[in-house]
């Protein structure tokens, strides 16, 4: 179906003009899929970005180690994609935790009010930190380290819940601030791929490779406070003062990734070395 509507503010490249590697990835995805999740086609506009986000996504999402089941890992990401008012995320990884949990509702429960969601006490628990981590890192302590617990999670688990929900974090600020949009799938396509031979598994393989998120922002504070509020203003603001779009992306991804640097450090109480509280104070000897 054609839409008149951009995949997002930035270009997205042909494919035949990618980099070997990201285009055979895209290639291999719209094989296998029967489209091209935007994600790929947008991130594609940065290469070297594209493969650290994929790395670092893979990496959390398809890890077989812990107790985060795949459709814990994807309750997280929609739950507090739908706190960062990311529609992309919502949208893309909704449609993953249905699949996986193999529950039709337990998406749109979760993004609206997963107090009210038909989950388990443990996963309420989990959401509850994965809140936390998206809006209060900060306040972080060993409370929720001993709730979690309670719950049988260990410390291996609540890296994993703290490293989601700042990973998409930064993947929610960056698809509000390009505008990314959804990709166009439906329930028609999972009964298309059903009558290939698919079953909800082999989906899942095939969303776990696609129909994933992008990133988004903003300038200093809003970016970090507010992304789903980005606009045409804000670009208009900052090309007026002689930032092109390319300078935009960065002052948004340097703030998205800094998001979540922020979010792992509170969540683990990193201590800064004290050499650098003397850096910049005191003459190098």
């Amino acid at each position: 179906m054609s839409n008149p509507f951009p995949l997002s503010r930035f270009p997205a490249h042909e494919i035949n003009a990618l980099p070997d590697d990201i285009r055979q990835t895209i290639l291999a995805v719209q094989e296998k899929a029967g489209f091209v999740p935007n994600v790929f086609l947008t991130l594609a506009h940065r290469p070297a970005e594209f493969r650290a986000f994929f790395a670092y996504h893979d990496a959390l999402m398809l890890k077989e180690a812990g107790s985060l089941s795949k459709a814990d890992r994807e309750m997280i990401v929609t739950a507090t994609s739908a706190k960062n008012g990311c529609l992309y995320c919502v949208v893309a990884h909704g449609a993953l935790l249905r699949i996986y949990a193999k529950n039709a509702l337990v998406a749109d429960q979760v993004a609206v009010n997963h107090l009210k969601a038909d989950i388990t006490p443990r996963q309420s628990a989990m959401l509850d930190f994965a809140f936390k981590v998206c809006l209060h890192s900060s306040e972080v302590n060993d409370a929720d380290y001993i709730s979690l617990r309670s719950h049988g999670f260990d410390d291996e688990d609540i890296w994993d819940i703290a490293a989601i929900t700042a990973f998409f974090g930064l993947s929610n600020r960056m698809a509000n601030v390009i505008s990314m949009r959804p990709s166009e799938v439906n329930d028609a396509d999972y009964v298309a791929l059903r009558s290939h031979g698919f079953d909800d598994e082999d989906i899942w393989d095939i969303a776990a490779i696609t129909a994933f998120f992008g990133l988004s922002n903003r300038m200093a504070n809003v970016i970090s406070m507010r992304p789903s509020e980005v606009n045409d203003a804000d670009y208009v603001a900052l090309r007026s003062h002689g930032f092109d779009d390319e300078d935009i992306w960065d002052i948004a991804a340097i703030t998205a990734f800094f998001g979540l640097s922020n979010r792992m450090a509170n969540v683990i109480s990193m201590r800064p070395n004290d050499e650098f509280f003397l850096m910049g104070r005191v003459p190098r000897k």
